[in-house]
């Protein structure tokens, strides 16, 4: 693990397939209004320069005509992202969609809102702050906010790789299965077979047709489950992608895909177990087994997806 974390400090090297090699220096020292960009572990990995648009990474090259120079990221208003060299590294959308030109760094990233997007499938979270998270774990943090796109470009599109991702995401893996191995487990019953919906409620029924529960969300924005008894919660799905059931908080979880439209609901172990589509063309959201693709509930894309929970997890006495 330590080597992992170690390599991904040098991630920018990654950039050598456009014929030169970095090596870390002194670190940059900002001007004003300039913003620091620093590894998860304090590392510096590069300036922000708003008045020029110009990201500057911490390493320089070492070898060619260039040596000595700090690599940068020069963006322009036409879309395109230039070296400090003159070349292409790649291009970023106002909207957020960008792809960097080195083979080894990532195509096809989108940042959405909080959201970073591979492939239309959310790698990562960028907030207000402008910290970076990659599969839940903290990978850069700035001195200040800044242009979330320029930074997304320069942190994870030009300096990543699709084997750094999959090293985030077994890293994230690891740690979840080690926690929940250690962790009590709620007692789980019944889960939904189908539901009936009103605006902000439903009913959830067994394949009997016996009414075994309810859901309703609130003015709070999270959805509370209550059982047929209705002598209080017994779940909570926040806004954040976390799950209260039973006074495990954590134990379940789930994510968003906004440009897809769907919500990934995970086991205690954070691996992915049902998903929730939209359907555009019936209006509906459509609950699927994620491993097999097996259709197992609907419901009317008038109510939040998030309610596709009570056809996963065992919320309801048997």
């Amino acid at each position: 693990m330590t080597r992992f974390f170690l390599r991904l400090m040098t991630a920018a090297a990654a950039l050598i397939t456009v014929g030169f090699s970095l090596s870390a220096q002194d670190k940059l020292v900002p001007g004003k209004g300039d913003v620091e960009v620093f590894y998860a572990n304090g590392e510096q990995f590069g300036v922000w320069h708003p008045d020029t648009r110009v990201f500057e990474l911490t390493y320089m090259r070492k070898t060619g005509d260039y040596a000595g120079q700090h690599v940068t990221f020069t963006f322009k208003d036409d879309g395109n992202v230039y070296f400090d060299i003159g070349t292409v590294a790649g291009t970023m959308s106002a909207s957020g969609s960008m792809s960097a030109t080195s083979s080894s760094a990532l195509k096809n990233i989108q940042v959405s809102t909080r959201y970073i997007l591979y492939k239309l499938t959310e790698i990562g979270q960028i907030n207000d702050r402008c910290d970076v998270y990659i599969y839940g774990q903290k990978a850069y943090y700035c001195s200040a906010p800044m242009d979330k796109n320029a930074l997304c470009f320069a942190a994870v599109c030009a300096s990543l790789s699709d084997k750094d991702l999959t090293n985030y995401k077994n890293a994230r893996n690891k740690k979840s299965q080690e926690a929940a191995a250690k962790a009590p487990k709620p007692t789980v019953g019944q889960s939904a077979a189908k539901i009936e919906v009103s605006i902000n409620e439903v009913e959830a029924y067994n394949a009997a047709g016996r009414k075994i529960g309810s859901a309703k969300k609130e003015s709070d924005g999270k959805i509370y489950i209550y059982t047929v008894q209705n002598t209080g919660s017994v779940g909570c799905i926040d806004d954040n992608g976390y799950i209260d059931f039973r006074g495990f908080m954590n134990y379940l979880t789930y994510s968003r895909n906004e440009t897809m439209d769907t919500i990934q609901f995970n086991d205690e172990k954070r691996l992915p177990v049902v998903r929730v589509e939209h359907n555009n063309g019936s209006r509906n959201y459509e609950v699927k087994i994620e491993s097999n693709g097996k259709l197992i509930g609907t419901f009317p894309d008038s109510i939040d997806p998030r309610f596709g929970a009570v056809f996963v997890y065992g919320f309801f006495d048997k």
